[in-house]
Parts: C-alpha cells; structure tokens; sequence
C-alpha cells in the first residue's frame, strides 16, 4: 500500500507539472521560496524539511529528481503512513526568473499507547512480552505488527497449537491524546499432538529404533508418561536429520529421505508418515594412509579408531579424522598440537555391495611456533599473575590443546568473566609462526 501511494504522490507532481507548463517550461529551473509542511502532529515542521533534504534557495526542475528524492527520504524515517510532495504557487521574480512554494503533506503513524490480548487462555501475556517488544510512544508500524503476529503464531506451534491465528487491529484510545490502542485477537484452535509415526522403506533399521532417534517430535502414548506429544516443525526437521545421522552410524552411507506426508484426524491427532531410502551397508575393507611422515601409521591409525571390519560410521569417521573430538584424541589433533597445520583429506572407494576402501592423504606441512604470547583487556590484576596459568610460550610449538589448557586455567581464577575468556589467533604473514592475544573481561570484585 506504501509503495503504491508514493508511486501515486509520484504521479501526481507529474500530473500537476505537465498541466502547467509548456514543454519549453519543464526545462526551466525553478527556485525554491518557501516549503511549509502540513499533517505533522509530533514531528516539527522544520525536522521534517531537514530530513526532505529540501531547503530554500535550492534550483530545481519540474518534473524534478530532488522531489522524488525527499519523498523517499522521508518514507524511509519510517514514521509516515502517507507522504506528498506538491507544487503550491509559482511567482515570477523580479529578475525574469521564477521561484515556486512547496508544500510537504504527511500523515504520521500512530503512536502506541497500550497493547490488548483477546482470546488467549493457553498463552499468558507474560509469554507474549518476551517476544513481542512494543513500548508505549512507539510508532505503531505495520510491518512490525506482523511480524510480532508472526512471533505470536511460532509460539503457540511450539505449544502443539499449529493451527493458531493472529489478527491485529488498531483503535484510538480512550484518553483523547491521539495515541492508539494495539489490539492482537487470537483464535488458538486445538491443540495437535503427535499420535503416530510411521516409516516407509526401511527393511534393516525398524520403526522403533527410527523413532528413538528422534529427539523431540515423539509419540503421545499413555505409556509414555513424560511425552507431551507437543509437534514444532522446526524440531521436526532436526529430528529427521538425526533419524539420518543414525542410519550413518550403522554403515548405511547412502541413507536419504525420500519424501514425509503429516495429516490431522479427529481433529487433533497428527500423524506423520517418512519415506527413507536405506541404501546398503557398508563395512570397511582397507584404510591406506599415504603422505605421513612426522607420524608412524599405527599412532594415526589409534587416532582414528576405526579398523578393518568395522561398520562404516562416515560422521564419526569424518570426527576422528579432523576433529576436533571432545578429548581431542583425533588424528587432526595429533598434528596440530605439535605445531602442524595439517591438510587431511579422505578418497572412498566401493569394492563390492557391502565393502568400502578408504585412503587418507596427509600434507603435513611446516612445523609452526607461538612468537607472541599478549594479554589484553586487564586493568587489575596483572600481567605476570595470568602469564603463569598459561601453557603457551613464545618460541614453543604451536598447540591448539595449550590454547585449551590456558584458556581452563584461566577460567579457574574465577577472576574473569569466563564468556568474555576470547584467544586472538593470528598467523604471521609469510612465517611458520602465530600471535596469540589473550582477551579477557575482569569481573568486579567489589563487595557491599
């Protein structure tokens, strides 16, 4: 609606020029006498030809650039619902030229005055003012009313009630001041919760261990005492990630969902239906390491955990090969605490319908050193009582887990804010060696 009244403001300049003028007039430069502003209530006039960009004096043409461009200036204060721009009078000059008055008509948005609930008895409207942010004054915007209707709508979907709808209204209120009320009526439907789910496709994994692997869209049975049923569908699509990640885990490479189907009976029953290819499974045949030199094969085969035999696990292979594991037993880890900016990269190749072979190539790389070890950020306590919990030093091996250890250490002082606890890591152009900068935030140790 915006668009279409300032392309019509537009117009009308047009319009209003070409009407008045010859064409040898359109070409003519016209200054600027006077700009008066109507339709402000809060806005003073003189704010307003500010933010136009428009002033006295100025040359101009008609049709003119320079009022298309105050107009949308002007529109994009974003406290306007209306804007027009308008030739008011031409005057001849004494000296043969022509000046004209502007005249700048705006209708501004309402301002807020208090916000109304309707309807609403599962959601209080505590739940809405932690993601619905209106404060009294604030100009009423329509496309922030939407979306805080939209905002509204996500929570009652995460409470199961997918079928909720949010209309908004605008009246004046009562205390004669201009200002509006900012009412959201809700219709919240009933609640859906999920009653089955079922999977298409699958011969070698069973539904039950399908389900299981679904973190958060789980069956409502009066068994399962601590399920609410409750369907997000934003959690619904992790959870259909997750039911790959475990056909991952159990060899089946190739898994995918082909399609899923949701349906609602009774009126609050959701039922959905998966369609998965599982593909085959597959065991590792050979694991061939090639470009190792710092280390021996059988210290990156411990590292990466995985032998002939075994079921292929692609994520967790794809883990144990780069890392970083939670206790950084990976081979990635095994290089670059020693100061190895290794590059590892993996070729699979499929020998029969249940085998796979695997070569690893390692480009290891110069070895990298810490130069500078910095602190940055204290103003209390000082630099030598925190260069003694670190464990990086300058001239030493480059060590992710060193960055790790000094960083816990650091924690453990209890002086710093542990959130704020951030390594600056910087590679020396054109050298093997990092500068590292240790940033904190000191925490008050002021008592009362």
């Amino acid at each position: 609606m915006k668009i279409l009244q300032f392309i019509f403001s537009l117009l009308t300049i047009a319009l209003l020029t070409s009407t008045s003028f010859a064409q040898s007039d359109l070409e003519k430069q016209y200054t600027v006498l006077g700009i008066t502003v109507e339709g402000n209530q809060s806005g003073s006039a003189e704010t307003i030809i500010s933010q136009s960009g428009l002033f006295r004096g100025q040359k101009i043409s008609l049709p003119s650039d320079d009022l298309r461009r105050a107009m949308s200036r002007l529109w994009q204060q974003n406290i306007f619902d209306d804007v027009s721009i308008d030739v008011e009078k031409i005057s001849p000059q004494t000296d043969g030229t022509d000046g004209l008055f502007l005249v700048i008509r705006v209708k501004e948005l309402q301002r807020l005055d208090t916000i109304i609930y309707e309807g609403n008895s599962e959601l209080s409207r505590e739940d809405f003012e932690k993601t619905v942010r209106f404060y009294k004054n604030d100009f009423v915007r329509p496309w922030e009313v939407s979306e805080a209707a939209r905002r509204i709508k996500e929570l009652y979907a995460k409470e199961g009630y997918q079928y909720a709808n949010v209309q908004t209204r605008t009246e004046p209120s009562a205390d004669g001041t201009g200002r509006a009320k900012l009412i959201f009526t809700v219709t919240e439907g009933t609640e859906i919760v999920v009653r089955s789910i079922d999977f298409v496709g699958n011969s070698k994994l069973d539904d039950g261990d399908l389900r299981g692997a679904m973190d958060e869209t789980i069956e409502k049975r009066w068994w399962k005492i601590f399920s609410s049923g409750n369907f997000d569908a934003k959690k619904y699509e992790e959870d259909k990630q997750k039911v790959i990640a475990y056909y991952r885990s159990e060899g089946f490479r190739d898994a995918a969902i082909i399609k899923d189907s949701l349906w609602v009976t009774n009126g609050e029953d959701l039922n959905i239906q998966i369609t998965v290819y599982e593909g085959n499974q597959y065991y590792l045949r050979h694991i061939n390491i090639v470009g190792n030199e710092v280390f021996t094969e059988e210290e990156i085969r411990r590292n990466l955990g995985f032998r002939k035999g075994d079921l292929y696990n692609s994520e967790k292979f794809e883990l144990n090969l780069k890392g970083p594991t939670p206790d950084f037993i990976d081979v990635g880890s095994l290089y670059y605490d020693r100061g190895y900016m290794v590059n590892i990269q993996k070729d699979e190749s499929i020998v029969s319908s249940d085998s796979l072979d695997i070569t690893i190539h390692i480009k290891e790389g110069e070895r990298h050193y810490f130069r500078n070890i910095d602190i940055a950020g204290n103003t209390k306590t000082k630099d030598f009582v925190i260069r003694r919990e670190l464990f990086t030093r300058p001239g030493e091996p480059f060590s992710r887990a060193a960055i790790i250890r000094s960083l816990r250490q650091l924690a453990q002082l209890n002086y710093f804010n542990q959130e704020r606890l951030i390594p600056d890591v910087k590679p020396v152009q054109d050298a093997t060696q990092f500068d590292v900068t240790y940033k904190i935030e000191e925490r008050s140790s002021d008592t009362f």
